[in-house]
């Protein structure tokens, strides 16, 4: 259910949209004494239904899929969208005929043959009633969400980005040991990596070469990644495989593409003077400015825990 529900309450904003618009269709009179102008000043209602859908899709983006969706992604959000909007409109539509706007059908089916669109009373009637609308109502919900849902997501949808490559250097007055531990002891890691996210941790079956490896919040959010080469109290490379949400890790096709074959490694050197870490991480450039300020903390809290053991 977690899922869908920002599909489900925009779908509920939309449908309650659509009622406050025909109350107000009714209050300005296009339901009754300016009822000539209803064919064509009732398309207006476009504008704000086109604005929702794209508000639902940015909200999808930014709190489902944390700022990275592809096209596919938001195109798949769509479509639940508009079928739970399809759903909803039966419902929206008896509440229009039978409680906003009860007067509007015998209006417009006399309207309607007064100026010539139907011959007869029973043929406008045929056409305006609350089971013609209902199923107009759905069908035509289908195509217009699904349809903007396309042409949005050509702005919306995450672009793919290159990856640059940051470096981040530190000599801590201890051996190489001491900062191996400091590192990759699961305790000791929470403690340094907190710094980027409080409570993130690691989890893997076990810390080799060769063996997936995952990163994330307490919530299960982060990502996943393969440790490519190990040196122990050398050095580390990981090479990340895409994102992981609520530790499940997402398909290939979901945003984790943006951090596919990125690499991070943690080099250590034995100097006179203690031992020099150094740091090469692989990052999207909306990341930079954020890891030019957060990796020197973390690497303070390296160099703290080490030099305290």
């Amino acid at each position: 259910m977690k899922k869908i529900s920002i599909e489900i309450k925009w779908a509920v904003i939309f449908s309650l949209m659509g009622l406050l618009w025909m109350l107000m269709e009714k209050l300005s009179g296009l339901h009754g004494r300016y009822i000539d102008y209803h064919l064509y000043l009732t398309n207006l209602f476009y504008i704000p239904a086109i604005y929702v859908l794209v508000l639902a899709l940015k909200d999808k983006k930014k709190h489902f899929y944390n700022g990275q969706m592809t096209y596919v992604q938001g195109l798949i959000s769509g479509i639940l969208l508009s079928v739970f909007i399809a759903l909803i409109s039966p419902l929206t539509q008896w509440i229009t005929t039978y409680i906003i706007t009860p007067e509007y059908f015998p209006n417009v089916i006399k309207r309607s043959v007064e100026l010539g669109y139907y011959k007869t009373i029973a043929e406008a009637e045929a056409n305006f009633n609350y089971a013609n609308y209902a199923r107009q109502g759905a069908i035509g919900s289908l195509f217009m969400v699904i349809l903007t849902t396309a042409i949005a997501m050509i702005f919306i949808r995450t672009k793919n980005k290159k990856m640059e490559t940051l470096e981040f250097n530190i000599l801590i007055n201890a051996n190489a040991e001491k900062v191996w531990q400091s590192l990759w002891e699961s305790e000791n890691y929470k403690k340094w990596a907190s710094v980027f996210n409080p409570g993130s941790q690691f989890k893997t079956d076990h810390f080799a070469q060769g063996n997936k490896i995952y990163f994330t919040s307490p919530n299960g959010d982060g990502i996943v990644s393969m440790i490519e080469k190990m040196e122990i109290n050398k050095m580390v490379v990981f090479r990340h495989l895409g994102e992981v949400k609520e530790f499940l890790e997402l398909a290939v096709t979901d945003p984790s593409k943006s951090w596919e074959n990125a690499l991070e490694s943690y080099e250590l050197r034995q100097e006179e003077t203690g031992t020099s870490l150094m740091v090469k991480v692989d990052i999207l450039e909306d990341f930079r400015e954020y890891m030019n300020k957060t990796f020197p903390s973390a690497l303070q809290v390296i160099k703290q825990i080490s030099e305290s053991n």
